[in-house]
């Protein structure tokens, strides 16, 4: 199963694919692929990112370097971007 942790790293490392996506009943769709930044960041930098995002809206944890780590390698042969399917699996 995915995680929530799982689910905030996968938007930055490659981002979604322009799908159409519902939020609080409204239809959103940007014609464009979002670039991701995984392979320009290294992971503290990816880890200090969504631990700004994360704590700006509320949230209390932190993401830590090892987490991006772990789950960098465990999607490391993915070549796609995360579609909105794939996002709304997370837990």
């Amino acid at each position: 199963p995915t995680t929530a942790l799982e689910g905030v790293f996968k938007l930055p490392a490659r981002t979604h694919n322009g799908d159409k996506i519902e939020v609080n009943g409204n239809r959103y769709r940007h014609p464009e692929v979002m670039p991701g930044i995984g392979a320009a960041l290294k992971d503290q930098q990816i880890a200090d990112v969504l631990s700004y995002l994360r704590t700006a809206w509320g949230g209390k944890s932190q993401v830590k370097e090892d987490d991006v780590s772990r789950i960098r390698i465990k999607h490391q042969g993915r070549v796609l971007p995360w579609d909105v399917n794939d996002l709304l699996k997370i837990d």
